[in-house]
């Protein structure tokens, strides 16, 4: 046996009971990798505790109690729908005891062998963190699909039901927001801003009562934020619900990275879609007198009230409670989509939905060659930066066709799907 360095680490090959496994210094853990004949084999092991804790990670000894034997994962499966593929789960709140030195049993003992000190707290702000994760105490992951075409992963934040019902109302419906698109790219928000703005106050004023005898809390600082959150989330921003953006295609310079054409459109969804270009006639007054039907009838905007000169041609709709705009000469395929929208179910904070290896295939070797001139200028670091940017984009493309993101909130609390199809 011998040591090898290993990407700046101390790798040591090492065997117990006959079964090889790698051993990777990473200071007071160690990180153990090993392969049997069931079972591929990864965990991390305080030092103090490496010979004690081995045989349990290498599957040689068994604990004195287990997930398996209490049942939690059985019921996690069940409560969730997963497929038992792989699920797990992070007490938030008991690695907060932990941190505070309030944990016990193994987790303390783990604590000691580390050499940890309790996070430095006096017992108000102890009392406070405490009630405060107590609102979102645990985060769930699992996968709930997995077939040929699709892996699909869910996590859960859960919350208290009073948490839960504040978070339900978050979310504003935005028409094509979360739903599937075969494009670039599809990405866009829906937030109720009065319902975020009153969750936010109500979130102070908690801080602030829960805070009372803590130290890190400042109330005059948080009192001072309301009437600023008033302001910015106020009667002028109340109508506007949130936004779906389509990204159809896009080509750009590869020598001077200017957009050349694109194909895209955007859905804004709000409650008086005129007000919106009433808004915009305080900083060009021209808009004030451009008319267009309330149809869903695309009509150009002149070129005289865009103020960006290099700007694609833009048409401009209206249907119901949305103002919708196209870019590029021919995105008839994009009007349709915006038009035929419909509200998802449950309607997403947040969504994206992106296709990985179009997106590669479109602009890897563009973007090589920013990398290279990058390194000519001397800019050295971001050129590393968005190498790597693309070689990790690289290796999902290798995998994964398209990638999908959507955020939401539910009984259970806040609420991520992800659905990657496969290639």
């Amino acid at each position: 046996h011998r040591d090898q360095p290993s990407a700046g680490y101390r790798t040591t090959p090492g065997e117990s009971k006959r079964q090889a496994y790698r051993r990777i210094d990473l200071g007071q853990v160690e990180l153990i990798l090993s392969i049997n004949k069931l079972h591929a084999i990864a965990g991390l092991l305080a030092d103090g505790r490496f010979e004690r804790d081995l045989p349990l990670l290498l599957g040689q000894a068994q604990p004195s109690s287990s997930l398996a034997d209490s049942g939690d994962i059985e019921s996690l499966i069940e409560q969730y729908g997963f497929t038992g593929y792989g699920e797990g789960f992070l007490r938030l709140d008991e690695l907060v005891r932990i941190m505070l030195g309030k944990g016990n049993g193994r987790n303390a003992e783990v604590m000691q062998a580390l050499g940890a000190q309790p996070v430095p707290i006096s017992a108000g702000c102890m009392q406070m963190t405490e009630q405060l994760i107590s609102g979102m105490p645990r985060m769930v992951v699992g996968i709930s699909a997995a077939d040929r075409e699709r892996l699909a992963a869910r996590g859960i934040w859960e919350s208290s039901a009073p948490v839960a019902a504040r978070l339900q109302k978050l979310a504003a419906p935005v028409p094509g927001l979360g739903a599937p698109y075969d494009g670039l790219l599809a990405m866009g928000f829906g937030l109720d801003l009065p319902q975020l703005r009153n969750a936010i106050d109500a979130l102070l004023r908690e801080v602030i009562a829960a805070g009372d005898s803590c130290e890190w809390v400042d109330p005059a600082s948080l009192k001072a934020v309301m009437p600023q959150l008033n302001l910015a989330l106020g009667p002028m921003t109340a109508g506007i619900k949130g936004i779906n953006l389509l990204l159809a295609d896009l080509s750009i310079d590869s020598q001077t990275l200017q957009p050349l054409d694109v194909r895209a459109g955007l859905l804004a969804a709000v409650d008086d879609p005129r007000g919106i270009f009433a808004l915009g006639a305080m900083f060009n007054p021209a808009l004030a007198s451009f008319e267009f039907p309330a149809d869903g009838s695309f009509v150009d905007l002149p070129r005289d009230l865009v103020p960006d000169e290099q700007a694609p041609p833009l048409k401009v709709a209206i249907k119901d409670r949305a103002l919708l705009l196209l870019a590029g000469s021919d995105s008839n395929d994009v009007a349709d989509s915006l038009l035929g929208a419909t509200v998802t179910n449950p309607s997403p904070l947040f969504a994206v939905d992106y296709g990985v290896y179009q997106l590669v295939e479109r602009f890897g070797a563009m973007t090589d060659g920013a990398v290279a001139q990058l390194e000519s200028q001397g800019e050295l670091e971001v050129a590393a930066e968005l190498r790597e940017q693309m070689r990790n984009f690289r290796l999902q493309a290798e995998l994964f066709d398209r990638l999908r993101v959507s955020l939401y909130a539910d009984a259970q609390g806040l609420v991520m799907d992800q659905v990657m199809e496969l290639r």
